[in-house]
């Protein structure tokens, strides 16, 4: 994933300002995997949080949880002016990239 927003930022520029990344719940539970990820988005200029959102909090009628890590550029960041991204109420709470995969802050690209 990494290489292909590289070669974005490569071949357009500034490349993408946003990244949406979905994935199972469990990815969060492997810490060093996910930080992983955290930590290639954010030494590509990434800042962003993610959050687990279930189905049903989208209207379908089963319960399925899916993670959801939205990403935005630097120059998001700047527009954005440290107002956090709107997330359904119903969702486990969004972390910030600097909160850390355990939530102990700092630990991701800050």
């Amino acid at each position: 994933m990494a290489d292909v927003i590289a070669g974005l930022q490569q071949s357009q520029g500034d490349g993408p300002d946003w990244v949406l990344i979905e994935n199972v719940p469990a990815l969060i539970g492997d810490a060093e995997a996910f930080e992983w990820v955290l930590e290639d988005l954010a030494g590509l200029g990434f800042d962003g949080e993610w959050g687990v959102v279930s189905a049903c909090a989208v209207g379908a009628p089963h319960t399925r949880e899916r993670l959801f890590v939205v990403a935005y550029s630097d120059r998001v960041a700047r527009a954005l002016a440290g107002q956090r991204l709107v997330w359904p109420a119903d969702l486990r709470p969004a972390r910030r990239f600097a909160e850390g995969v355990d939530g102990g802050g700092g630990s991701v690209g800050g």
